[in-house]
């Protein structure tokens, strides 16, 4: 197996300024908690329906990078214990966090009135977002942070210098009988993609890491992609420094929200 620290690269790209952090992804979440639990509350339904956590995958934006993980589960994502298994919720209250719109596209039975309250539109995770999610988003700025982390993945592949280093680091699995171009293709192959994990999968990824420690190569490509974004970086600044403005209230507002529930 490896031996080196798991490192999220993803998190330290230059666009990562422009993104919120994985603490303030908790604020805004258990703000939007909030928001969503009085609604319902409103139509006397327990507040426990509303909860709603994001899945934590690793980052693989550069194939495998956490040894320990790759010796265990292979190219497969680790399982999930940060959360229980969701609750299941009647129609009704389906009806009052989604509304009818949602409904009877599933194909559901839905009323425009619960407990003689109307349902307002998109339900109570709609009157979230229009009334929280909507005013502090700057949907330009999103889409171009977004453009450029894609963009200079893109280019960072088209490199000569990335290819050198992707030459490295197939030759270094070459030489265990493994014969991969790049460190993206073993997370396409099809023999991997099952339920069990094989014994040949966890050896084909401890040794997909060796080779990345040996060349170096999550570095090297997190430098290589880090120029790149900054280039791109300075063509959308205006866009991207009112993006960063609109997270910083979006986040300002979410611990308003939080520490008013409180009280």
């Amino acid at each position: 197996m490896a031996d080196f620290p798991y490192k999220d690269y993803a998190r330290e790209l230059p666009i990562a300024e422009y993104t919120l952090n994985e603490t303030q992804v908790e604020v805004v979440s258990a703000a939007e908690h909030t928001l969503i639990a009085a609604c319902v509350k409103r139509f006397g339904i327990q507040d426990d329906t509303a909860t709603f956590e994001a899945t934590r995958v690793p980052d693989r934006r550069y194939g495998l990078q956490d040894a320990r993980s790759a010796h265990e589960y292979g190219y497969h994502l680790p399982p999930d214990h940060s959360k229980p298994a969701p609750k299941s919720i009647s129609t009704v209250e389906k009806n009052v966090l989604y509304g009818t719109a949602m409904m009877k596209a599933m194909g559901l039975p839905y009323r425009s009135e619960i407990n003689g309250l109307k349902v307002p539109p998109g339900g109570c995770k709609g009157e979230t977002d229009k009334n929280f999610e909507a005013r502090y988003t700057y949907k330009e700025g999103a889409a171009a942070a977004r453009e450029i982390a894609t963009e200079s993945f893109t280019q960072s592949l088209k490199s000569a210098e990335l290819s050198k280093q992707f030459a490295d680091w197939s030759s270094c699995m070459r030489e265990a009988g493994y014969r991969y171009g790049t460190p993206l293709e073993p997370l396409a192959d099809a023999s991997f993609t099952g339920r069990k994990i094989s014994k040949r999968e966890r050896e084909t990824a401890d040794r997909d890491l060796l080779c990345k420690g040996r060349t170096d190569l999550l570095k090297k490509w997190f430098t290589i992609e880090s120029r790149i974004q900054r280039r791109l970086i300075e063509v959308q600044k205006f866009k991207l420094d009112r993006l960063k403005l609109a997270q910083r209230r979006r986040v300002e507002k979410a611990e308003e929200i939080v520490e008013h529930a409180r009280r």
